[in-house]
């Protein structure tokens, strides 16, 4: 359900898109918004407007930093304090619940609370990495799963990171990422990379 109504609403400018978001929040709905990355101008004029509609916004360093104008990665490396601002001006800028920025080392996460965390990535060895395609969806979807369940954001994220590794297991965009008891025992079998300190 989720790729369908995404794969929909990219097809709906951007008048619509807000519409349906804003419909979706009257009806008694939790929105996300969850990106596409790409080298273009409609992250200012699509997404920009569309955040006042968004209960949640789950996006990569990249499509942050597009949309906020801050840079996030400097010498190859995520600055967190950039991405705690970028996730903060997303905030401001009117997403009410959750702001949650990935990337390979993991997330951080900032709430209309005020209240910032990280969450390091799985420690995968590099042997076990068959592709990348899709790690960042896969992050989305357990967040989405997390929040769905109204787990703290902390679990939810933790379900990100947990989904984002098992996608690597594969070189397809979803043949890595099984049920969530499996996704969470990577932590077991890996560990997770050095702690993120915001």
């Amino acid at each position: 359900m989720y790729s369908r109504v995404r794969f929909l609403v990219s097809q709906l400018s951007q008048c619509s898109k807000t519409s349906v978001l804003q419909r979706a929040q009257k009806a008694g709905l939790k929105t996300i918004l969850d990106l596409v990355s790409e080298d273009g101008d409609r992250f200012t004029q699509i997404v920009r407007p569309a955040l006042k509609f968004c209960d949640y916004c789950v996006v990569n360093e990249f499509e942050a930093e597009r949309t906020t104008g801050i840079e996030i990665v400097r010498e190859g490396r995520v600055d967190l304090d950039a991405a705690c601002k970028a996730a903060k001006e997303l905030l401001a800028a009117g997403v009410r619940e959750w702001v949650a920025i990935h990337f390979p080392g993991g997330a951080i996460a900032a709430g209309s609370s005020g209240r910032e965390l990280a969450q390091a990535s799985i420690n995968m060895p590099q042997e076990c990495i068959a592709g990348t395609v899709g790690a960042g969806d896969a992050f989305a979807a357990g967040m989405l799963l997390g929040l769905h369940e109204d787990e703290p954001i902390e679990v939810a994220l933790t379900y990100g990171v947990c989904a984002a590794a098992a996608s690597l297991l594969d070189p397809t965009s979803t043949n890595g990422v099984k049920p969530l008891s499996e996704c969470l025992n990577l932590v077991e079998e890996f560990g997770y990379r050095p702690t993120l300190k915001l």
